[in-house]
């Protein structure tokens, strides 16, 4: 009896395993192209995240609008703009993480604004407000993926340097398009505060002097650039 029913356990166990192997999926043609294909992909992936690594050197242009708040006695500059070119170093660490930094000019304008004074009432005085100016920045970027098309998020930070010192701070998202190798070109949308100078009358001398907002206006700011 006990043979009996190690003979039908041997039997079926075989029967099992004729049955499994007749339908082993690496036997069929469309698998093994899903498996030929995907191993492409992960080779060019590789090939790119590769390609990425290291250092890369760069040009970027941006434009950015400031929402210049006023007191209501000190500050008649409203609705100022911004146009810049950067050189970029950047150095992409990891696959997900790049690190790097920024500098270069940047046009403010309106080129003018209004200063007021109290002499038994509000006089009105024009001056010309620095426009010019030098940026200083820092920049962390997160990579969601490696891809020809590759969406990241960043945060930068830095001083903006002309006849003041100001501060800067952005974070924003954008995308990377590959284009051959490690040469790419990007967008990017961000959002932040950055430095708005202008003068005001010390009331002890009636005399003009350059300030900036200690509170930093809110502003948007559009980029584009390539680095290779």
């Amino acid at each position: 009896m006990t043979k009996l029913f190690k003979g039908i356990l041997f039997l079926l166990f075989a029967s099992i395993s004729t049955v499994a192997i007749a339908q082993n999926p690496t036997d069929d043609v469309e698998y093994q192209e899903y498996l030929r294909l995907s191993r492409e992909k992960m080779i060019q992936k590789q090939k790119l995240i590769n390609a990425q690594k290291g250092k890369h050197y760069g040009l970027e242009l941006i434009t950015e609008t400031l929402d210049d708040w006023i007191d209501e006695h000190e500050d008649n500059i409203t609705n100022s703009s911004k146009f810049g070119i950067r050189g970029l170093f950047l150095n992409r660490k990891t696959e997900h993480w790049m690190i790097g930094a920024s500098a270069g000019l940047e046009l403010m304008t309106p080129f003018r604004g209004v200063a007021e004074k109290w002499n038994r009432e509000w006089e009105y005085i024009e001056y010309k407000r620095p426009i010019l100016n030098l940026s200083l920045l820092g920049e962390t970027r997160f990579y969601f993926g490696t891809a020809r098309l590759m969406p990241f998020w960043y945060l930068n930070g830095g001083a903006v340097v002309s006849k003041y010192i100001g501060l800067t701070a952005m974070t924003g998202i954008g995308v990377d398009y590959n284009f051959d190798a490690s040469k790419t070109f990007f967008f990017s949308l961000g959002a932040g505060v950055d430095a708005s100078p202008y003068k005001d009358v010390d009331h002890k001398t009636d005399k003009l002097i350059d300030k900036i907002k200690v509170e930093l206006p809110f502003t948007v700011r559009l980029s584009i650039g390539f680095y290779l």
